[in-house]
Formats: structure tokens, sequence, C-alpha cells
């Protein structure tokens, strides 16, 4: 299994949590290490937890990007997008992207079914940096805003075409210059983004002119905390940083918040991701990065945080109560769907749990299909 870590990237890829990069240290003082680089080692290793069988997989592949920590990672279809990150000396703007070459459920995965690859983007790219936020836009944009270089921090808001591999750099900007925080998209509206750091802020990221940013409503003033979108008006904040403490709770907000869990050990620098009817937790510090103060631990634990039920992920669907992988040659799209929506007449697909309709495959040539659902 992986060693500690912090400050990684991390997606749900099929029924696997995947892991790239981050950092471990032994250092007594965090503050001397992310600042003078002694002591710090950077993984630049990636391995997979197969979320049904409880186990740990090593992606050894000559192509795995660079040790780093501060990256960021989008899932799309069945891809794993790394952007930016910092090693011992610099910042990256690079992106690269951990492919699928076939629909094998990933049970017994080899080399030969898993690529690296890294992206020759078009245009003018970001500046390069670390502890930015990301987020998938509508189904083939990915954005990426704030973070920072070289104690630079950033407001500006990028967008990359995951067809195209064209960088466009928006017209607004943040509500200010901000590292360690998440960014959103709810209500169904992929035009209004919404940024959660002091305070849980909206702003439209295609007007040009108007510069009103609305405030919906009072953020926890933490920082670097585990955060998932649980549907399409709910999100979920596990641990984090306040005023150089960890947060215990884990919360949801949906709109008035709730205590899940106070269970999950203190930490920041980790991950919260959804899969099915749970929250995925792993890994991080356990004490705050920023505060000096002494720790010689970090996490290595993963924890399972089973939801309400009305908080099933697309992909999955309610069924007495209890959210359901949607069966092969189906999908779904939408947040706790009670039903799964048949691939069309002429497509098929093999695998469970698929949410995207693009994940229903063309017959190959010289086949057919009239049935949907196959």
């Amino acid at each position: 299994s992986p060693v500690s870590r912090a400050s990684f990237a991390a997606v749900i890829l099929r029924d696997n949590l995947v892991v790239h990069g981050g950092l471990q240290s032994h250092d007594t003082r965090l503050r001397s290490v992310i600042t003078t680089c002694e002591h710090l080692y950077l993984h630049h290793d990636a391995w997979r937890f197969h979320i049904p069988t409880l186990t740990w997989y090593r992606i050894q592949l000559a192509s795995t990007p660079s040790g780093r920590y501060g990256h960021t990672a989008v899932r799309y279809l069945d891809r794993m997008v790394l952007f930016g990150g910092r090693d011992y000396e610099k910042d990256y703007s690079e992106v690269h992207v951990l492919k699928l070459l076939d629909q094998n459920p990933l049970i017994e995965v080899t080399e030969g079914q898993l690529m690296w690859q890294k992206i020759l983007t078009k245009g003018h790219s970001p500046h390069p940096r670390h502890f930015h936020a990301s987020v998938i836009r509508g189904t083939t944009e990915m954005i990426i805003c704030g973070g920072m270089s070289n104690g630079k921090l950033f407001d500006d808001i990028w967008s990359l075409d995951l067809v195209t591999n064209q960088w466009t750099q928006l017209a607004r900007k943040l509500p200010r210059e901000l590292s360690l925080f998440s960014v959103e998209f709810l209500d169904n509206n992929v035009d209004m983004l919404t940024v959660f750091y002091a305070n849980i802020t909206q702003i439209d990221i295609l007007n040009t002119t108007v510069e009103e940013v609305s405030t919906r409503s009072k953020f926890r003033g933490i920082s670097d905390y585990g955060f998932a979108k649980m549907s399409n008006e709910s999100y979920i904040v596990v641990g984090g940083e306040e005023h150089d403490a960890l947060v215990e709770k884990t919360v949801i907000e949906s709109p008035e918040p709730f205590v899940v869990t106070d269970q999950v050990s203190r930490r920041s620098g980790h991950v919260a991701l959804p899969y099915g009817g749970s929250i995925i937790v792993y890994a991080g510090f356990n004490a705050p990065p920023r505060s000096g103060k002494t720790y010689t631990l970090m996490h290595n634990d993963l924890w399972m945080l089973p939801l309400p039920v009305q908080h099933c992920q697309p992909g999955w669907f309610v069924v007495k109560d209890t959210c359901t992988r949607c069966p092969a040659g189906t999908y779904s799209a939408t947040y706790g769907s009670t039903s799964c929506t048949p691939c069309p007449a002429g497509t098929y697909n093999p695998l469970e749990g698929q949410d995207d309709h693009r994940l229903c495959l063309y017959c190959p040539e010289g086949t057919f299909n009239p049935t949907p659902g196959s």
C-alpha cells in the first residue's frame, strides 16, 4: 500500500480511488519544510484503491508525472486529468492525463491498459502554480483558478477545453487572490461558479461587465479541507484548518449545516470524494501546515462515510433506501436518481455504474444492436 502523504491529487475512476504524488516529511516543523524543502520527500508514484475489494494496487508506468504537491485532478469520462503542482524548485502548468485504454473493469489492470500522457495544449497557458482549485464545467471543460507561485497569489480563472486542448483565460476573476480553497458549479448552472473560502460567493464567469458578487451564506472560514459536491444543492466539508487549528467535524451544508460524524481524526491536506452513497476520506497532515506546530506523522488511513440516500451520486440509483450501481447497458447522469437510462440502440455498455451517455459505446463495424439498454 502507499505510504502516508498530503497535498496530493486524487479522483474516483470507476470503482477506484486513484492517487498521484503529494509530499511526506518527518521534519518537526512543516513551516520550515515547505519554505526550505529540507527533509521534504515528493512522491511521484500513482496508486489505485479498488473499493469493492478494499485492495491497493500500484500503477507502475514509466511515463508517470514527476513528483509534485499542491496539484489538482478532475475526472473526465474515463480519464484522470492533472494540472499544476510544485516540486523542490518550481511550479508547473503542465496537463497530464491518465487514460484507460479499454473497458476492463479495473480489477485486474495491467500496465498495457493504463497510459499517462502529457497533453500538448494550445493557446497561452496559465502561469505555473500550486494550491489552486479545479472543477469540471459542463461536460468538456476543466476550470482552474487561483493558487500561488513563489509567494504570489492568483485570482485568475482559466478554461481548458478537454476535446481541443485549448486554453482560454476568462475575463472574470475570483473575489480575491486565493489558495487552498474549492470551487464548484451548483444548482445546475454552469455559468455560476461558487467559491468556498471565508464566505460562499457566486460569480457569473461569463459576465464581463457586471462586477457584482453575491454572498449566499457564511462559510466556516477554513482552508485546506476535504470538499465534495453531494448534489446540485449540497456539498460536504471534511476537516481542514481554521486559525492554525484542525477542524474535527464532517458537515453537510444543504443548505443548513448538519454534522455527519466527528469520528474522522483531525486532518488537512487530504481528499474527500463521493462514491455511490458514501464519502471516501484519505490521508493528509495531522497538524496544520502553516501553524509551525510540531508534528511527527502524516495520515495514511482511508475512511468511507455513509450518507443519506438522497445523495446517491450519478452512476447510481436508489433501490429500497440503498444506493445501487446502474446495471451494464444503462447510465445515470443525475443525483439521487430512482432509475437508470438505457443506452440508445446502436450502442452498448459492458460496465456497471456509468454516469454519462458518452460512455455508451458505438457498436463495432460490422455489428448492430437494435435494442436499447445493451
